[in-house]
């Protein structure tokens, strides 16, 4: 989906999609992709993290201005709940078609409509106490707070 609509998008360029680990570590992530991706000169990101993280690196570092926060969460309810008239302004017509040719529609219409309803917090830890107290580490979800499943 993503080399989809990069394809559309910067039809010109030649892209490569890479998938990298979650090490927890500025320094191993940083290490990783320094080490098992191709050189580089400039990083484009509207990630404030990601820009903390190459800034010691002397790359260049390009501030990108996110205008329009997409959530997969919220696509994926407008699918189920067939609001899908939004779906053409919020995404590139590649993914669309992409999203057709593997059955996403019907996929996620049948999923939403045969599960419970309701929100469910999603954790990342699950602990106990000594004393049988539990302990949810929630993780954040930019820009709401607090990530659903989805």
């Amino acid at each position: 989906m993503i080399k989809a609509s990069v394809q559309e998008v910067l039809s010109t360029l030649e892209v490569e999609v890479f998938s990298i680990p979650d090490f927890g570590d500025n320094e191993k992530w940083l290490n990783y992709i320094q080490t098992n991706l191709p050189p580089f000169d400039c990083v484009l990101t509207g990630n404030p993290w990601v820009q903390q993280v190459f800034s010691s690196t002397g790359k260049t570092i390009i501030p990108l201005e996110i205008k329009e926060f997409i959530r997969g969460t919220t696509i994926r309810e407008q699918i189920a709940r067939y609001a899908t008239d939004q779906l053409p302004t919020s995404l590139p017509s590649s993914v669309l078609t992409y999203l057709a040719s593997i059955k996403a529609f019907d996929r996620l219409k049948n999923l939403f409509h045969n599960e419970k309803k309701g929100p469910s917090l999603t954790v990342d830890i699950v602990m106990f106490t000594p004393e049988g107290k539990l302990i949810l580490i929630q993780r954040g979800h930019y820009p709401e707070g607090v990530a659903l499943p989805g």
